[in-house]
């Protein structure tokens, strides 16, 4: 018999464990248990406050010495049957809920928890028809209508999730656990806002919870708000440095930025957290794959394998290594086994089109596509690598409606905006901090280094190719697309002392400050090796700087990639960009806009500066391949190589980091432009 008094005390502690006051709802426990060591209500009460806590060894033994007390109360033996299945003794945890309903077979939860077993195992129908016994049994069983909502969603009912996880918050508004679920489920459909919503309302009772924060900041990526996101992830470190989830998604912000070694060490940051973190390797596999860096690439996509089997991104990023080598029949041996799942996710789908793409089997990669594109569940973003693909392969086969029509699709439903004034304005205030008359007064740096080639000019306009190039020599080194003179323009003032924005900054710069500048990048470049002559700067929005090179790095060389602007604009549209820097590319008009901003740009720098610089244009490089390339090499006084022609041996080493070539040039894309007249024509005539 309890006492009333002690009967209360437990009532108070249920209510401290309902607002997640733990140790509070502990003590309180303790408090009966040290008045009464045989009160097993005590035992079940701070059982559930255990496992609450996590502490399931602890939560275990006192739920089982209740049982001893109270061997035929049901509710006790349905509490262990949930600590033995958040422990992962799923037989153990089973036969504790059949216990129970054999005391009691109207006990709502222990059908929930026979239910949640279920899904465990992968039985998915038996779980769910666990979970409409548990609501038929108590409709008013909040857990029991998130459960089904969850186990709805792996089913691939995502409508039908939704309707439970909205039954479970009206029975209980502060589930938090439901909040992440049905955002989870908004955000597989593409639907952000609600998805922001929901999250919002898990903040609303608890602003520090780090798990809505991170889930926040992932909802902002699908969207393409990165800025957003990553503040949201700031907090997140800010609250619990050593949780690793935050790290992860900084890693993918940076790669699809092309921040290649700070996304490196945000992986590694995150694998040092957690080790067991699949996804953190995979995510650095692809990290690895960008720089050219095969080897240590594969090597991560294993390791997230030996923790996860058939990790989808995994398993997508070897096929990709494949893709890359030619090995397509060995690439498609990896996504065999998985393939056919229907919630496969979108990166393995268009990993595997890739594949039979390089077997010119287009017809069959676009029913691929297709299928999984009318299948459930997809997020936004999956659906968005889609229709690229099926751009891709609708191009490949000469269907070019249906070509753009993708590309399109695709490119609409990133849903980020590109304000064309703004940037302008930007353009404007720039050129005319370097003007005619302004350069010629402005101070130098005193750094000579010469090893600084930046290689630039619009995205798409085949700075990567003349890179692998260049970066077959021996004295040069590849590396890639750097953020750091975007990053060192808006230190430019600090730099100098002067309190002043970039470029009202400009004529109040000193040369000791533009020597702090150029030490800055060349520390930052590295590859200062013997045998290391150049190292490459490819980042395409470099041209925005030319006049800072001047100054900063004032014998540094830049080689200025052309095209053909209306193949330029289709190169442009049609592909995948992520990075927000690039949302000028969303919209037709937009990138016209952008483009003629640029043509601004380098006919200035024409005029002003002293730099040494090469136009070299796409279609030259192309057709008369050993011409250019030997010009390229000449500019650079280097010594000829023959490996610079032969760029795309397997057997030629190549610092390169971007995505290697393993095919002599071919001029399919020049004039590519020519296809799709009738969608480019009025923008861009």
């Amino acid at each position: 018999m309890v006492e009333p008094a002690h009967r209360e005390l437990l009532q108070q502690a249920v209510e401290h464990r309902h607002r997640g006051e733990l140790d509070t709802a502990r003590r309180v426990c303790k408090q009966v248990l040290s008045e009464d060591k045989t009160n097993a209500e005590a035992r079940y009460v701070l059982a559930t406050v255990e496992g609450q806590a996590g502490n399931l060894a602890e939560s275990e033994t006192q739920i089982r010495q209740a049982i001893l007390s109270q061997p035929e109360q049901a509710l006790f033996h349905a509490c262990l049957g949930k600590t033995l299945s958040l422990k992962g003794h799923l037989d153990a945890a089973d036969a504790a809920y059949q216990k129970a309903l054999a005391l009691d077979p109207e006990l709502a939860v222990s059908h929930n928890g026979l239910g949640e077993v279920m899904g465990q195992r992968g039985d998915l129908a038996k779980a769910r028809a666990a979970f409409i016994l548990a609501i038929d049994k108590d409709p008013d069983l909040a857990a029991a209508h998130r459960n089904l909502g969850t186990c709805l969603v792996q089913m691939g009912d995502r409508a039908g999730s939704i309707d439970s996880f909205k039954k479970a918050l009206e029975l209980n508004s502060s589930d938090a656990g439901a909040w992440h679920s049905l955002a989870a489920v908004y955000n597989l459909g593409g639907h952000t806002d609600q998805a922001v919503e929901c999250l919002k309302r898990v903040l609303e009772f608890n602003p520090r919870d780090v798990k809505a924060l991170n889930n926040l900041a992932t909802t902002f990526m699908n969207r393409s708000d990165m800025r957003q996101a990553y503040a949201y992830l700031m907090k997140v470190i800010k609250l619990a440095p050593e949780y690793a989830a935050p790290f992860n998604n900084i890693g993918k912000i940076l790669h699809a930025m092309c921040r290649f070694d700070r996304a490196e060490a945000s992986f590694l940051r995150a694998i040092d957290l957690k080790p067991d973190f699949p996804d953190a390797y995979a995510n650095l596999g692809f990290v690895y794959q960008s720089q050219g860096k095969l080897d240590a690439a594969r090597k991560a996509h294993e390791r997230a394998l030996e923790h996860v089997s058939d990790h989808p991104i995994a398993l997508s990023g070897l096929a990709s290594l494949c893709e890359i080598m030619g090995q397509y029949e060995e690439g498609l041996e990896y996504l065999g086994p998985i393939i056919q799942r229907p919630e496969m996710d979108a990166s393995c789908v268009v990993s595997y089109a890739q594949l039979i793409r390089g077997l010119d089997r287009q017809k069959e990669a676009i029913a691929a596509l297709t299928k999984r594109l009318e299948q459930k569940p997809l997020s936004h973003d999956g659906k968005v690598q889609i229709m690229f693909a099926l751009g891709d392969l609708y191009d490949d086969l000469g269907k070019y409606d249906f070509a753009f029509e993708n590309y399109q699709k695709g490119n609409d439903a990133k849903g980020v905006s590109f304000d064309t004034a703004e940037f302008a304005a930007i353009v404007d205030n720039i050129l005319a901090a370097f003007s005619a008359d302004a350069i010629g007064k402005l101070p130098r740096s005193t750094n000579d280094s010469s090893r600084p080639v930046f290689v630039l000019g619009m995205p798409r306009a085949g700075k990567s190719l003349l890179e692998q190039i260049v970066a077959s020599h021996p004295a040069v080194y590849g590396a890639g697309e750097l953020d750091i003179l975007g990053r060192l323009a808006m230190q430019a003032g600090a730099a100098s002392g002067v309190d002043m924005p970039y470029p009202a900054c400009v004529d109040r710069m000193t040369s000791a400050g533009l020597d702090k500048l150029a030490n800055e990048y060349l520390n930052e470049l590295g590859h200062a090796e013997e045998g290391i002559r150049y190292v490459t700067d490819t980042m395409p929005m470099n041209f925005m700087h030319i006049g800072l090179i001047e100054l900063m790095l004032p014998n540094a060389r830049i080689i200025h990639c052309r095209r053909n602007p209306m193949d330029t604009a289709i190169s442009c549209y049609a592909k995948n960009f992520l990075d927000p820097t690039l949302a000028f590319t969303y919209k037709l008009k937009n990138l016209k806009a952008y483009m003629e901003q640029y043509g601004r740009f380098m006919a200035q720098w024409k005029d002003v500066v002293n730099l040494k610089i090469l136009e070299v244009d796409y279609e030259s490089l192309v057709v008369n391949t050993e011409t250019e390339v030997r010009r390229i090499i000449d500019f650079l006084e280097l010594e000829w190589s023959d490996d610079c022609l032969r760029f795309f041996e397997e057997s030629i080493p190549t610092t390169a980091s971007a995505k290697m070539i393993r095919k002599p040039l071919h001029d399919k894309e020049i004039g590519r432009h020519k296809h799709y007249e009738k969608q480019f024509g009025p923008v861009f005539s």
